[in-house]
């Protein structure tokens, strides 16, 4: 193992300092691209063989890990489309969302999927968790009025969706809405350092960590998925994940049963991760916990030990009212973003 950083304790007076820091104007422009993974529908009919291990993945004897999407035994007999995700490619196309009337490959990297294209917001792509993931091209907050009315139009295709009376999770929480976030810097060239991003990823986990995030992450479904866990005080978790594309993937949001809170999830990201950065490049001497890297694995790579010691733990928690100001500071402005700014205050 690598040891990034062994700093002890941090005192009381950097939590607070640290918690209490203005907005940096520089983040607003630096951290503001973005993008979201809106999964729906199970897989209930997809085939899975009983007996391989794929379907959540798995360590080989080289402590390689394999993707649940890589195992040739399975791969065949879970691509089917069924009748419903049919359906629902064909209206988010008839609604104009999407490009096509079929669902591209796991991952696709055709013109039509490129996360850089100018096409349609979405793109339908197979999934290894659910029936259909629908992908959004990159979007900017610099650039608001260029996308925000197709984003309002994408809840409302799933608003309707659900008055006709069809599939919602509502109850099911098999499907994620997982935002992904710019870490590199902006569109100008100006770029975060190495350092900077890890420990911007050091305070993220350590706000999953502290707070109890469920009623707002759960999207209305009651609970959240059992493979996406908390960081813990102690513990490791993959709420969020650093991405070789350099971006945070915030994976802890469910797909919502009720679709207008995709705004919610996509304010929330990015206001968490401006707050992070705010933290990491305006107080480089402050980091909440210790963070050793496993670098055999290809997605499960970062694992942590004595995260967040008692003391740090209490003392964060006390100065919550700081932290919920801090965030909501850095969620875009437009009125959109008010469910965001209105859950994040129930943060307990």
């Amino acid at each position: 193992m690598t040891i990034i950083d062994t700093r002890g304790e941090v005192t009381t007076s950097q939590v607070i300092e640290a918690l209490q820091l203005p907005p940096d104007p520089v983040m607003f422009d630096a951290v503001r691209r973005f993008g979201f993974e809106y999964e729906m529908l199970r897989n209930d009919d997809r085939g899975y063989d009983d007996d391989c291990r794929c379907e959540d993945g798995y360590y080989d004897e080289d402590d390689e890990w394999h993707d649940s999407y890589t195992c040739d035994a399975c791969n065949g007999d879970r691509r089917g489309v069924s009748d419903e995700v049919g359906r629902l490619i064909q209206r988010a196309y008839d609604a104009r969302m999407i490009g096509d009337t079929y669902q591209h490959a796991y991952h696709c990297d055709c013109s039509d999927c490129r996360y850089d294209r100018s096409g349609p917001l979405m793109t339908a792509q197979e999934d290894c968790t659910c029936g259909v993931e629908f992908v959004s091209r990159i979007l900017d907050t610099a650039d608001f009025t260029q996308w925000s009315d197709d984003v309002d139009k994408w809840v409302s295709v799933f608003q309707q969706w659900k008055k006709d009376g069809n599939w919602m999770p509502d109850g099911h929480y098999a499907n994620g809405n997982h935002v992904h976030v710019s870490c590199t810097g902006d569109r100008y060239g100006n770029h975060f350092a190495d350092s900077q991003i890890a420990r911007a990823h050091q305070h993220i986990d350590a706000i999953y960590a502290i707070f109890h995030w469920n009623d707002i992450a759960d999207g209305g479904c009651g609970a959240l998925r059992a493979y996406n866990r908390k960081p813990g005080t102690h513990d490791y978790g993959n709420w969020v994940e650093r991405h070789y594309n350099g971006t945070f993937e915030h994976r802890l949001w469910n797909t919502p049963r009720d679709p207008e809170r995709l705004w919610a999830h996509l304010g929330l990201s990015i206001g968490i991760t401006r707050w992070a950065f705010n933290i990491a490049v305006n107080m480089p001497v402050f980091t909440f916990k210790e963070r050793r890297v496993r670098t055999s694995s290809r997605y499960y790579g970062d694992s942590y030990t004595d995260a967040i010691t008692d003391t740090t733990f209490q003392e964060v928690t006390d100065n919550k009212g700081e932290l919920v100001r801090g965030i909501r500071a850095y969620i875009p402005s437009p009125p959109q973003f008010d469910i965001a700014r209105d859950l994040i205050c129930n943060l307990s």
